[in-house]
């Protein structure tokens, strides 16, 4: 009787537990419609071709769901200072998000025309938004296309272009995607946003997204130059590199510019919001993997942090941002930082 007794509440534990993970699973995974062959649509967009595929699917989602909690439960007792959620991503392993949804490629730094100098004389601000300032546009996406390293420049071009000119223009990804090849970019297989500068100042222009549209997350790369200079939004004189892991000098560039940098991507996949800060990453150049663009700094109850703009859409972290720590070239964020110059 003591056994029966006690087995009663552990079972309506277990199954309370495992009710939870359905009611998640469900909440994740939106079933629209169905096909012949059981294709359940998900509202992230995504589709599981049949039963096994899905279990597999629910299992990785399970393990993601422990591992956020755990996470959680100890940045609500001060150890962590960002939390972890469940997004589109939570359904892949590490290595095929790795192999989906990263592309920063540099086998060897391309030395810019000019080399960043911190002027001593020009204390930075202790706050700086520039989004706040009209020359960033909204978070786009790259989808499943290592095409990064192309949204961070031209992230960084766009916001040049509209502090010399005034206006912002929206800028194609895709231009930069199909005709920068021989810089040593490769489309949806990996890039370097110096290369795609470099493309862009002897092109002597990029053209608009309007015009140019971004295919390649859709499976589409056609790696065929369509570039209208009749369609050129903007162009840049040349490029800034920051030196390699310099954070001063990173502070003060993005106190003057939206800057495009590289970051090991460490657990940036799982994260929800807050300041990542984080022994899951590293700062040894070689293991740069992602292109972001950092468009400010600033500080939260006294913990330093980078404002910085992803290309996985607005539904990721915070509104399609993340805050990175700043103060120990987090990630290597300072490692290979650059910036155009229209």
């Amino acid at each position: 009787m003591i056994r029966a007794a006690l087995f009663i509440p552990l079972f309506a534990l277990a199954a309370a537990a495992s009710l939870s993970l359905d009611s998640q699973w469900e909440s994740f995974k939106v079933s629209d419609s169905y096909s012949c062959f059981f294709v359940l649509q998900t509202k992230y967009g995504k589709s599981y071709e049949s039963n096994v595929e899905e279990t597999y699917r629910r299992s990785v989602f399970a393990q993601k769901m422990e591992l956020i909690k755990a996470h959680n439960e100890r940045a609500n007792n001060g150890e962590f200072t960002y939390r972890k959620g469940i997004n589109k991503f939570s359904d892949l392993t590490t290595e095929e998000f790795k192999a989906k949804y990263l592309g920063f490629k540099a086998t060897a730094r391309r030395i810019a025309p000019f080399i960043y100098k911190v002027n001593k004389t020009v204390k930075a601000p202790t706050l700086v938004d520039w989004r706040t300032k009209g020359i960033v546009s909204e978070v786009k996406e790259q989808q499943e296309c290592g095409a990064c390293w192309a949204f961070s420049a031209i992230a960084a071009i766009e916001a040049a272009n509209a502090q010399k000119t005034g206006k912002l223009v929206v800028l194609s990804e895709q231009n930069v995607l199909d005709c920068s090849w021989k810089y040593g970019d490769q489309g949806c297989g990996g890039g370097y946003m110096d290369d795609a500068f470099l493309y862009v100042k002897d092109n002597n222009g990029v053209d608009t997204e309007k015009s140019y549209p971004y295919i390649s997350g859709d499976g589409q790369d056609y790696h065929t130059c369509r570039y209208n200079e009749s369609n050129k939004g903007a162009s840049i004189a040349s490029f800034v590199d920051i030196p390699e892991g310099d954070e001063e000098a990173l502070l003060s560039a993005v106190s003057e510019h939206v800057v495009a940098v590289a970051i090991d991507v460490g657990p940036l996949h799982d994260y929800e919001a807050g300041i990542l800060n984080t022994n899951e990453c590293s700062s040894d150049p070689k293991d740069l993997s992602h292109a972001v663009a950092v468009v400010g700094y600033g500080s939260e109850n006294g913990i330093p942090f980078w404002i910085v703009r992803n290309s996985w859409g607005q539904d990721f972290g915070e509104s399609g941002y993340f805050r990175l720590y700043r103060g120990s070239n987090m990630c290597g964020i300072a490692n290979l930082a650059s910036y155009p110059i229209v």
